[in-house]
């Protein structure tokens, strides 16, 4: 649940942060800080879905994990840069909308995966 939040928070930004957030820059820099605050604080869950999936996969696949550990660190190279040079090739909002996208399939996926009892 928690990637679907993500994608659909992070398409709304992708769309409408620009707009909803440029008259606010006249603020005192106290409020501007808050704002920015509460803006990012949803995409916190971003970084849940790791942890979340290692501890499925350690009960359902533990011989696994090793493996999830080193996919997970080469797509954190590969997609730093990429995003860096889809940033700067197609904007950020191009950006947002991939990460949208990524996590909207992270919601599917996870839902595909064979229910486990809690320990």
């Amino acid at each position: 649940m928690a990637a679907l939040g993500v994608a659909v928070i992070a398409a709304i930004y992708s769309f409408g942060s620009y707009p909803a957030l440029r008259p606010l820059l006249d603020l005192p820099l106290a409020a501007r800080v808050a704002v920015a605050f509460t803006v990012m604080l949803p995409l916190a869950a971003m970084g849940m879905l790791f942890p979340l999936g290692l501890c499925h996969l350690g009960r359902v696949h533990a011989e696994l994990l090793p493996w999830a550990w080193a996919i997970n660190s080469c797509a954190s190279v590969v997609a730093t840069s990429l995003a860096t040079l889809l940033a700067l090739g197609a904007g950020l909002a191009v950006v947002l909308l991939a990460a949208s996208a990524c996590y909207a399939i992270a919601a599917v996926a996870v839902q595909q995966w064979p229910s486990i009892p809690e320990p």
